[in-house]
């Protein structure tokens, strides 16, 4: 028995993962969209002395990815209610960034790229193909890995220092010059809705209780 209920507590959190996973390739699409195919006219974004006190730096390609790897640590989340919220969160918070994205789309002027040698350079480039420069305010590349964060220290208390990594982590998009400092306190705000709703749209929770095991 006690072999069983091992295995179905795997089995369990391994759906979840495949879920979180797989609705967060679905909401990438919408990413995808707003961001290379904008319909009004992007704008730029003021700069501050944040934004210039920050140098460009490829090197901190590394610690970017890193960041956006911290996305998927929910699918180590092992409370039921809670793995629930954060999928709330990120979903709410996604479809607010879009609305914005559409509405009020902002672009940054990239800097020159010049090569270091490195491996670094790849990592870059592949970057500056994936994502178009538009899309920064408000920065899902802070909100989203914020939730993350958020609701698997939440699960994992000990776990504490992972809030430290992502902050530091987040410095990045500023020496990767891919935000302004407006997207990430934009990013803050839009992650800050995103918990709200999961605290209080009680009935989408129910409705996910109802098939979410």
């Amino acid at each position: 028995m006690p072999y069983i209920r091992n295995t179905m507590k795997i089995t369990n959190r391994y759906q979840r993962a495949c879920l979180f996973l797989l609705w967060g390739a679905f909401l990438y699409i919408g990413y995808q969209l707003t961001n290379r195919y904008p319909i009004f006219e992007p704008s730029l974004m003021p700069m501050i002395f944040v934004d210039e006190l920050f140098a460009f730096n490829v090197w901190t390609i590394i610690p970017y990815y890193l960041l956006i790897l911290l996305s998927v640590v929910p699918i180590f989340i092992k409370n039921k209610d809670i793995f629930i919220a954060v999928l709330m969160a990120t979903t709410f918070t996604v479809l607010l960034n879009y609305l914005i994205f559409i509405l009020l789309p902002t672009t940054y002027i990239r800097p020159e790229f010049i090569p270091t040698g490195y491996f670094v350079d790849a990592w870059y480039l592949s970057l500056m193909t994936i994502d178009q420069p538009t899309n920064c305010f408000p920065s899902g590349h802070i909100a989203v890995p914020g939730l993350a964060v958020y609701f698997f220290v939440k699960d994992n208390p000990k776990l504490r220092f992972m809030i430290v990594l992502y902050l530091l982590f987040s410095l990045s998009v500023l020496t990767t010059k891919q935000h302004y400092f407006w997207d990430i306190l934009g990013g803050w705000v839009s992650l800050l809705c995103g918990i709200i709703f999961s605290q209080k749209a009680q009935f989408i929770r129910v409705w996910c209780q109802s098939w979410i095991k």
